[in-house]
């Protein structure tokens, strides 16, 4: 099974317009296919841009942090990094994805190859 995290850039879009790639990858989450983690600091992320950029409701971010949440596990990392000074919330998912995998579209994130593993622990 394929273990990742995913970028907020990709689930936000996977959400708010339910086609394309970040949709297919939601999906596949959904129906087991793809082992999805997320941590707090991504769900809060996720929820900052879902309210900042698409004037989300309350009641839609609630919406898509129930579908996330049984799409994804839940996992706290086991360090926290500061290797990505161009947008630093993009740390966080580094922190996320761990010995895992990541699918991000971040330009500063797709350019970083030389971090150390992390592992995180389901909680």
């Amino acid at each position: 099974m394929i273990r990742a995290t995913a970028d907020t850039n990709v689930l936000v879009p996977g959400l708010v317009y339910r086609r394309g790639k970040p949709y297919e990858l939601l999906q596949r989450a959904l129906g087991g296919e793809i082992n999805l983690a997320v941590s707090q600091p991504i769900l809060e992320e996720m929820a900052e841009v879902l309210v900042g950029k698409f004037d989300a409701t309350p009641e839609e971010v609630t919406e898509a942090q129930q579908i996330i949440g049984v799409a994804a596990r839940t996992v706290k990392p086991a360090v926290q990094l500061d290797v990505i000074k161009d947008d630093l919330d993009d740390n966080r998912i580094l922190e996320c994805a761990g010995a895992q995998g990541l699918i991000t579209s971040s330009p500063a994130t797709t350019t970083f190859c030389d971090w150390e593993s992390t592992t995180a622990s389901a909680s």
